[in-house]
């Protein structure tokens, strides 16, 4: 059965030898996912984009389409498509997105925008915007002429979007990203166990500040995110500020080459997809068009983390956050809108990770059991949720020593949820004591069990300035004038203006459709355990192969006001 969906195509374009050559392999592309098209020519956008700019892309520029008229970011504008694996189309990909059963959600952005380091009038733009790179096809869009020397921002958005199940399609083509990555695959492998190991060690570390500064607030964000954003952005420094760097992110006496390679390895792991889960992530980065980075920094962003390259003319600052906004919102399918409000003139580039989840419980609640509860926020105060309740067999710890208990609930294949509930009044105790060891303790403490499981519906959005929470943590220099990007470019000194964080968590009842779903489970004839999160918790999502720490967070009102 044929589904149609308007206007909505991925793929990549590899440059040949000439532009009908070019044209042609990007109709092959398009068409390995669209069952009809037009065939006598590609529709593109006006204005920024033009048929020329695109030929003239990087090898591995993205093709992709959105489905409000006019504002759509790609180079193919498909009649249909046909996705014989998908559900039929509700009103929008979104709304069907939005729809399908599915017990969590979780995203993260990471923003960081560059300023001048100097008020200079930036490249001597003349203000108005002409795309012609013509004469340029051999270099990226918008070079810098050697003999200015300005002083200029860099804009890193880091932007975590991990899906399992959904629409999101990867912006690469299979076949290419296959023949890159399996030559580079196994060297990261070694490296990657510790990576993770590493990150979550971070992510404790980032947690704690975190929650010092906002005791009573809830937290979300997500340490691979960042840890991947940042780790990009070391492609670009060196000496005491890629140092500085590696330190605070406990990269600390690995090789760079490794590094990269070990990060190379967990995206191709964490974009492994099959029928009862997806899981996408990815990187970009806007490059302004009068910017010549180092077109070795260019390879290995690509080639290491799968960066799209997109070439931005940020002096029109309107039309750069309308583009940046779009692509966020497109890749995070419409759930995360106007990221970038206010974008500084004299940004040059910006770099994104996103990752996005959405996955099915391994065995659903019934939202029939969801019932009105009070859940605890202080000695003096509570707030109404909708608690949800299921009788199941579930790992199940406790911790004496720090006076809380452990719960693991389980979702399809290889992610879970580890949920942390302290006694009334532990919380700051149990915070102190998080570490590496603490983690590895609960895990020998799981016990499964019998257990009548109450868990709150959860909404809940962390949106954080990381430039001071990371100085905290020794990373302080690329936010600096005398920081070192000189990797990236150079003929210009660039540092890091701002650096934001943006993560949202939705989680609700719906579970795995299916023989292997929702079936009726098999009880031991053994008294149930009571676990009821009716107050302030912690919870953690992992990816359980290479025990990799995507979201850490404490919830203080599920609710999320």
């Amino acid at each position: 059965m044929k589904n149609t969906i308007p206007n909505r195509c991925y793929g990549i374009m590899y440059p040949l030898t000439g532009a009908e050559t070019e044209i042609q392999r990007a109709q092959s592309v398009a068409m390995a996912t669209c069952s009809e098209r037009d065939t006598g020519h590609i529709p593109v956008t006006t204005g920024l984009l033009t048929v020329q700019s695109i030929l003239e892309w990087p090898q591995g520029s993205c093709l992709s389409s959105r489905g409000d008229p006019g504002m759509w970011l790609g180079f193919i504008k498909p009649r249909k498509i046909r996705e014989a694996s998908l559900p039929p189309p509700t009103t929008s990909p979104i709304s069907r997105a939005q729809s399908a059963e599915s017990s969590s959600e979780v995203w993260a952005i990471n923003y960081t925008q560059g300023r001048n380091k100097a008020k200079l009038p930036v490249l001597g733009r003349e203000g108005k915007y002409q795309p012609n790179m013509e004469k340029e096809s051999n270099q990226h869009p918008g070079q810098v002429p050697r003999k200015m020397n300005p002083l200029l921002g860099l804009g890193l958005l880091l932007a975590g979007l991990l899906t399992v199940e959904g629409l999101l399609k990867p912006n690469f083509s299979p076949e290419k990203h296959e023949a890159v990555s399996q030559g580079q695959v196994g060297k990261g492998k070694g490296t990657a166990q510790e990576l993770a190991k590493r990150n979550t060690d971070f992510g404790l570390k980032l947690f704690k500040k975190l929650s010092f500064s906002s005791p009573d607030n809830n937290i979300l964000f997500s340490p691979w995110s960042i840890s991947m954003a940042f780790s990009m952005l070391s492609l670009g420094a060196q000496d005491s500020t890629l140092a500085e760097i590696k330190d605070g992110f406990n990269f600390r006496n690995i090789p760079d080459k490794d590094l990269h390679e070990g990060f190379h390895y967990l995206i191709h792991r964490l974009n492994q997809r099959n029928q009862d889960q997806r899981l996408g992530l990815g990187n970009a980065l806007f490059i302004d068009q009068k910017v010549k980075p180092q077109q070795k920094f260019l390879t290995e962003v690509k080639n290491m983390y799968k960066a799209d390259t997109i070439p931005t003319n940020f002096q029109n600052s309107e039309n750069a956050q309308k583009q940046i906004n779009n692509y966020v919102r497109q890749k995070t399918q419409g759930k995360i809108n106007n990221l970038v409000k206010n974008i500084d003139p004299g940004t040059v580039m910006l770099l994104i990770n996103y990752i996005f989840f959405r996955a099915r419980w391994q065995h659903e609640f019934d939202p029939k059991e969801t019932k009105e509860e009070d859940f605890i926020l202080d000695k003096n105060k509570s707030v109404k949720v909708p608690m949800m309740f299921r009788v199941g067999v579930y790992n199940v710890g406790r911790d004496d020593q720090l006076s809380c208990t452990v719960l693991e609930i389980p979702y399809q294949n290889n992610f879970t949820a580890i949920f942390v509930l302290p006694d009334e009044g532990r919380m700051k105790q149990v915070e102190e004591a998080l570490g590496l060891e603490t983690f590895a303790r609960w895990k020998k403490l799981l016990v499964r069990r019998v257990a009548d499981v109450f868990v709150p519906r959860l909404t809940v959005t962390g949106n954080y300035d990381l430039k001071k929470t990371l100085s905290h943590l020794g990373i302080s220099k690329i936010f600096e004038e005398h920081g070192d990007l000189t990797r990236i470019s150079p003929h210009q000194n660039l540092k890091v203006g701002e650096a934001v964080h943006k993560a949202t968590l939705k989680m609700d009842e719906k579970g795995t459709e299916g023989a292997a779903g929702s079936g009726v489970q098999t009880l031991p004839m053994e008294t149930p355990i009571r676990v009821k999160i009716n107050r302030r918790f912690l919870l953690m999502i992992w990816e359980t192969k290479m025990n990799n720490l995507l979201f850490f967070g404490k919830i203080v009102n599920p609710s999320g006001r």
